[in-house]
């Protein structure tokens, strides 16, 4: 632990729209689209290190987080789908040996699929 961190301060721009659609495929049925993008600067960002048998947090001067998030949703009497996808960058803005490296506590690119099927007559909804 570190006493001596500074308070982490940022600006953020996050832009995003969605749209969607019913009656698509078959009477009922919906379709929808999501998408978000965002871009943060960041003054005294916290970050956590692991060192062997000890961690510690510190302060990253600069440092620049921004990505894109993008889902996509079907629904129906019977089929259900939801694909999404999360890409998020980080990068050590602080001049310097580390100057433009990748921040060490970014997520890695994430996609989730899902796809499922109802019984409606039953009130049974199964999937994976």
């Amino acid at each position: 632990v570190s006493l001596d961190l500074e308070k982490e301060k940022s600006n953020n721009y996050e832009v995003g729209f969605t749209t969607s659609g019913n009656d698509i495929l078959q009477d009922g049925d919906a379709l929808s689209v999501k998408t978000t993008g965002f871009y943060n600067d960041l003054t005294d960002l916290i970050q956590l290190t692991a060192t062997g048998a000890s961690s510690y947090f510190y302060n990253v001067g600069k440092a620049r987080i921004y990505g894109v998030e993008i889902e996509g949703a079907y629904d129906s009497d019977y089929v259900f789908a939801n694909l999404a996808y999360t890409g998020v960058k980080g990068e050590n803005q602080t001049p310097g040996l580390n100057y433009g490296k990748a921040l060490s506590t970014i997520p890695a690119h994430k996609i989730v699929f899902s796809l499922g099927a109802r019984v409606p007559d039953r009130d049974l909804e199964f999937g994976g």
